[in-house]
This record gives C-alpha cells, structure tokens and sequence, in this order.
C-alpha cells in the first residue's frame, strides 16, 4: 500500500506542475493580449488623427477599432484563466492540507450525510481529516499517523 501513497504524491507534483505551466502559459497570453491590445489602440489612433474625409483611412480605424476590442476581450479571457488556475491551485492546496496519512486495517465503507458512498482498502493511505476522525472510521480500526 505504499506504493499507492506514492503514486497519489506523484499525482499531486504532475498536478502541481501542470497548474504552474498553465499559469506560466495564461501570464504570456496576458502579456500578448495587452501589447496587441496598446498597438490596436495606438494604431487606431494614428488612423483616426489621419482620416479626415478619406472613407479608407475611416473603414480602417473601424478595423483597428474591432482589433483594438478583440484584443481586449483576450486580456480579460487570458486574466480570466489565470484567476481560474489560482482557485484551482488554492482548493489543492486546502484539500491537500485537509489530507492526514492513516492505517486502514481492514476495508470498510462510509456513507456521507450527502448519501456519497467512500469505499476505503486496507493499508496505509492519504484520507481526509475529517473522515479519519468520524466515528465509524475510528470503529473500524482507522488510525491517523503522528497522533
């Protein structure tokens, strides 16, 4: 059963490691979309201060206007998805810290107030606290490491 608390470790780390490369990847498209962004309105702009009664220097400022406006619907999706990444990093780590290693001695089921039904094997193993400490896992023998 130690094999299994190292392959949930491992799960955690790839997790871990797949939420920092995803955050990397939101705060590049974040830089991209802002730069595209600035030179949509700059360039806008500079149309704008040239178009004067010239119908295509006007359909172009319209153009960079809509490019102006798409960029900034990319930096709100790309702040968007790194808020997301954030939550999603910070419920693991609140999981992770609700999380205690127990001594399973024999396989045995719990039923939540929810009616979820947990099913647990024999063996050492990563269990959340708060199921560690109810009463039918202390009955059937559970024990928390370290305490």
């Amino acid at each position: 059963m130690a094999k299994m608390k190292t392959r949930d470790a491992e799960t955690r780390a790839q997790r871990k490691e797949r939420v920092a490369l995803e955050k990397q990847a939101a705060a590049e498209a974040l830089v991209r979309a802002e730069e595209a962004a600035a030179e949509a309105e700059r360039l806008a702009a500079e149309a704008d201060s040239h178009a004067g009664d010239d119908e295509g220097a006007k359909e172009k400022a319209k153009t960079l206007d809509a490019a102006a406006v798409k960029a900034e619907e990319e930096k709100a999706a790309a702040l968007a998805a790194a808020q997301a990444l954030e939550d999603e990093e910070a419920e693991d780590e609140k999981k992770e810290a609700n999380l205690v290693v127990v001594n399973v001695p024999k396989k045995f089921s719990l039923r939540l107030d929810n009616d979820v039904i947990l099913h647990f094997v024999a063996g050492v193993q990563d269990m959340d606290r708060a199921h560690a400490k109810h009463w039918y896992s202390k009955a059937n023998g559970v024990k928390v490491h370290g305490e």
